[in-house]
């Protein structure tokens, strides 16, 4: 509540600053077009009253904002250097802190001297000096979320330990309510990382938040708390479609907070395609048996939407046996799109099944070009002799799919 007074008053401060500049470019109008202007008891003669004496009014406001132009002009350029310089300088600065505390917490969560107490009590009484400024806090927030993204085990017990003894989160609390989307982004993946669950509720606010990349951490933050994943379905997607690279990320998420108790039915039913998607991504990922998984999968084999198909398709030739991928495949290639029929091939040239090698001759047979240039690869690498039947087909497209395929695996 206090960040966003703060927060209130600085807005209004900046629009009253605004007011007054506007308020004082037309009042110069007035004042540089006068002999002098009485301020109490203070007369201020103006200097360039001479020159626009006689000048007539509609001249003298041309003349007026040329002035007011190129004194802009130079000043915004002066500005521009010098935020240059500013940003160079704090740029190189913010690389120098991140080196440092990087090897800093990295020897704290891995040396065994850190192990003891005292030792990390004296690392914590030497770092306070350099955690004052705000840019050295960030720094040391954002080595430890490059950390722990690197290292797969949990570093969240050490990392609060660090941060209490630095008296660090109520600053961390700040960095969630700064105006700066980047600042709350890494507020939230500190908070997450470090499974303190005192803030779901403004990370629920952002995860329906128009700005993309302050929505997507939302997201990845809000998975990496949850102890279980039956809350998944319900708050993905609610306000916001979701795009692909939403889905990727929410995928990602849940992949590295080794979740086991995911809702496919919940996902794999839903009316959401991108809650589709993320159900087919997980089960191809993180497939428990269960029959049911596999008959919702099923069920989205020959999708009107390509995308959700050729997932549907990919699960289940990653989670199902051979054998019976086949009999699928044989049973609905035919009924597939192009590129959909196409990517069936691509996803199948390690397949050992003799039942699909005849098959695929039925595909050069009554299939386009690319698709018979497809199966014969997979010919060539699995059953050369049944490729070669093909070596004298009078067929035109046959012929050129087969010297096609020779001369690439050949060359």
């Amino acid at each position: 509540m206090k960040q966003k007074t703060v927060s209130n008053i600085k807005k209004i401060i900046k629009i009253l600053l605004w007011l007054i500049l506007a308020t004082s470019i037309v009042g110069f109008v007035n004042i540089f077009y006068q002999p002098e202007t009485q301020f109490g008891q203070y007369t201020i003669v103006n200097p360039f009253y001479e020159y626009v004496k006689e000048m007539p009014f509609w001249t003298y406001m041309i003349m007026y904002f040329t002035a007011f132009s190129m004194f802009s002009v130079f000043f915004f350029i002066s500005l521009s250097f010098y935020f240059n310089i500013q940003r160079n300088r704090t740029s190189k600065t913010t690389e120098h802190y991140l080196s440092f505390f990087s090897y800093v917490l990295t020897n704290y969560y891995l040396s065994k001297t850190y192990q003891d107490e005292k030792f990390q009590d004296c690392l914590f009484n030497k770092l306070k000096p350099y955690v004052k400024k705000r840019i050295q806090l960030e720094a040391l927030l954002r080595s430890y979320t490059r950390i722990q993204e690197t290292l797969a085990m949990d570093l969240s017990g050490k990392s609060k330990r660090l941060l209490e003894k630095l008296n660090a989160f109520h600053k961390i609390e700040k960095l969630l309510l700064d105006d700066d989307f980047e600042k709350r982004i890494l507020a939230m993946k500190v908070l997450s990382y470090l499974r303190i669950t005192d803030y779901e509720e403004q990370m629920i606010k952002y995860s329906e938040n128009k700005n993309f990349a302050l929505r997507t951490e939302a997201y990845a933050a809000l998975i990496r708390l949850m102890k279980s994943d039956e809350h998944l379905v319900s708050f993905i997607g609610n306000k916001h479609q979701l795009s692909v690279l939403d889905v990727n990320i929410i995928v990602n998420a849940v992949l590295k907070n080794f979740k086991l108790d995911i809702d496919y039915i919940g996902l794999l039913s839903s009316e959401n395609p991108r809650k589709i998607m993320v159900g087919l991504l997980l089960a191809k990922y993180r497939y428990r048996k269960s029959s049911k998984n596999l008959i919702l999968i099923l069920n989205h084999i020959g999708n009107e939407d390509e995308m959700l198909n050729k997932l549907a398709w990919e699960a289940l030739i990653t989670l199902v046996p051979d054998d019976e991928v086949i009999d699928i495949v044989i049973d609905r290639f035919h009924q597939e799109p192009y590129d959909v029929k196409l990517f069936i091939l691509q996803s199948l040239h390690t397949s050992k099944s003799t039942r699909f090698y005849e098959f695929l001759t039925k595909v050069i047979e009554s299939q386009p070009l690319l698709l018979k240039i497809e199966a014969m690869k997979i010919l060539f690498e699995n059953d050369y002799e049944l490729l070669s039947s093909f070596a004298n087909s009078k067929n035109y497209n046959i012929q050129k799919a087969y010297k096609e395929t020779v001369c690439v695996f050949i060359s």
